[in-house]
């Protein structure tokens, strides 16, 4: 028999305004997350930059302070003391695996290897930047090995895992008139 009387079931379900609602919600936790994403990657640019001006200005100063650059200075040994195992020359500094440092050869070229990572040292040993840097070269010490440098050789480098080196380089001539060789500072981010 069919009650007249009874109410008619209802299907329960979301209405337009209901699901518009949940929409605009997840549109706006979207919106959050990837503009919270540029702020992290402006933030990470912002230090890069800085660092770049610490690390200019800590290498001017430590050439006015000591007249000569860090890793190259022909006698550092005379201020920090010679590395453990080496004479303190720059042939020495290669198996050199202690504190203390090793001498440069004063040619004013900051050269891949043992002069470039002893920069670092130098330049901390002088208080003039912050890290714990060994001077010590990685398993190529001829080149840059961002992967045994980082934080050990070299201060790291904010974005994507690379570090900071500085080396003797030719200029580009498209920047300038001439080649020249000079020291540059590379900022060598890494694939990880």
């Amino acid at each position: 028999m069919y009650n007249l009387n009874a109410r008619p079931r209802t299907k329960h379900g979301f209405s337009l305004v209901e699901l518009s609602i949940v929409l605009v919600i997840l549109g706006l936790l979207a919106g959050g997350v990837l503009s919270g994403q540029s702020l992290i990657r402006a933030a990470e640019l912002r230090k890069a930059t800085g660092d770049v001006t610490r690390y200019q200005t800590s290498l001017a100063t430590f050439r006015d302070k000591y007249f000569a650059l860090p890793g190259d200075m022909n006698n550092a040994t005379a201020f920090w003391g010679a590395a453990d195992g080496s004479t303190g020359l720059t042939a020495g500094c290669a198996t050199a695996t202690a504190a203390g440092t090793c001498n440069g050869n004063g040619d004013g070229q900051i050269l891949l290897g043992p002069e470039n990572y002893r920069l670092w040292q130098q330049l901390n040993l002088a208080g003039l930047v912050a890290g714990n840097f060994s001077g010590i070269p990685g398993s190529a010490p001829t080149a840059i090995n961002i992967s045994d440098s980082i934080g050990i050789n070299i201060p790291k480098f904010p974005i994507n895992s690379g570090g900071y080196t500085i080396s003797y380089e030719w200029s580009n001539p498209a920047l300038s008139s001439f080649n020249s060789r000079q020291n540059v500072l590379i900022a060598a981010p890494c694939c990880h």
